[in-house]
């Protein structure tokens, strides 16, 4: 599943006729493993879980459009 996105592959997936060849195992595992890394890469991000700064982003591009 893709957390961020809240979207199940799975059935999609299976539903697919994209065999052609493909070790499914092997793509299953290898991105098992990815999934892996991101929240690993995740747990030691200093990034905040939401946007900090909509705010000023939105003042910032408010001004832009008022220059023109």
């Amino acid at each position: 599943m893709i957390d961020a996105l809240d979207i199940d592959l799975a059935p999609v997936v299976a539903e697919e006729p994209w065999d052609a060849g493909v070790d499914r195992a092997c793509v299953r595992a290898d991105v098992e493993r990815l999934h892996g890394e991101l929240d690993e890469a995740r747990a030691v991000s200093a990034l905040p879980e939401a946007p900090t700064v909509y705010d000023a982003l939105h003042d910032f591009v408010v001004r832009v459009r008022l220059e023109r």
